[in-house]
């Protein structure tokens, strides 16, 4: 008898087990995502000269293209829209032409796809380098992100058009703006 009612004992307090009281709580937090589209430049952009050639007759020898400086950015979108890097020249010299290619962007997320433009004197408004940029970052270091080729040379079609010139600062602008809504 005595072990039945010691079987009886311990299969109660194991029954009670099985009715542990239990509880639950419950928190809320809120997130939000900042709309962001900044924009920099790494490394130092070269100067360009144009000398006397080696031998009569010949163009002008220049230095040649300058791959030194590196564009970084990150950006957010709103779901649907991209954004698109442009570059513009505050002015140029007669004579010359500039092309900026923009190497392949890197990074991670949506950071673009490269594209070239070519300057003028009378056409150095602002034109696409980089395009469909939605939610992405390049990185940081000084080789992140896409990679500028910049190249000066005489305007072909227009050589009476060059004329000796002192040192001329040129600006260069990159834009980062938002464009319409990708379809």
């Amino acid at each position: 008898m005595k072990r039945l009612i010691t079987i009886a004992i311990v299969a109660f307090a194991f029954a009670g087990i099985g009715f542990a009281a239990e509880d639950t709580a419950d928190d809320t937090t809120h997130i939000t995502i900042a709309e962001v589209a900044m924009i920099d430049n790494s490394g130092a952009l070269g100067d360009f000269s144009f000398t006397a050639p080696t031998a009569e007759g010949d163009t002008l020898d220049h230095t040649g293209p300058d791959a030194n400086s590196y564009l970084q950015y990150t950006s957010t979108v709103v779901e649907g829209n991209a954004r698109t890097i442009s570059a513009e020249l505050d002015t140029m010299l007669q004579g010359l032409k500039m092309t900026i290619a923009a190497g392949a962007p890197g990074g991670t997320g949506t950071c673009g796809t490269q594209t070239s433009t070519t300057f003028t004197v009378d056409d150095n408004d602002a034109a696409d380098i980089v395009t469909a940029i939605g939610s992405g970052q390049t990185g940081t270091g000084a080789t992140d992100g896409p990679n500028l080729t910049i190249s000066v040379f005489l305007d072909a079609e227009h050589p009476e058009e060059l004329f000796v010139a002192a040192e001329t600062e040129i600006l260069i602008t990159y834009t980062l703006t938002e464009d319409a809504v990708i379809e």
